[in-house]
């Protein structure tokens, strides 16, 4: 069974957002997966991509907005976030940008926890697991 941690440094709330052209609205969920493209290959070392049922837990660390007082982001630092993107928006586009990279066509996502956390250091943790049938991760046999 294989277990891999990926690191996305930097913003990733605009990943998440619509965007326009023209009178026409598209999903970011391909820029999203392009954009990530590069991290997450480099980040699996070549090894193969995960196969089966996984489990995907996230931390996105959201960026403070330009305007807040340093005391308001001491504060928060670390707390849970509460504005937009929502987080059905990013668990969406978390499974999409690691079925398109990291999964093959067959794996299946049996469990998914995710976090949006105040930090002054954004970024995006995630840890991926393959696990047995059963839901737990099976262990070697001798």
């Amino acid at each position: 069974m294989m277990t891999r941690s990926f690191l996305y440094s930097g913003d990733v709330s605009p990943l998440f957002k619509q965007r326009f052209l023209g009178n026409k609205v598209y999903d970011s969920y391909s820029h999203m997966t392009i954009t990530m493209a590069g991290v997450f290959e480099a980040q699996l070392l070549g090894e193969r991509k995960f196969k089966g049922n996984v489990t995907v837990s996230a931390i996105i660390h959201m960026p403070f907005p330009d305007g807040m007082l340093l005391k308001r982001r001491q504060e928060k630092n670390g707390h849970y976030y509460t504005s937009s993107p929502t987080l059905a928006a990013m668990m969406r586009g978390l499974e999409i940008a690691c079925a398109d990279l990291l999964f093959d066509k067959d794996t299946v996502i049996v469990a998914m926890n995710i976090e949006k956390r105040w930090s002054v250091d954004p970024r995006l943790e995630m840890i991926i697991s393959e696990v047995g049938s059963n839901g737990r991760k099976e262990e070697k046999k001798d």
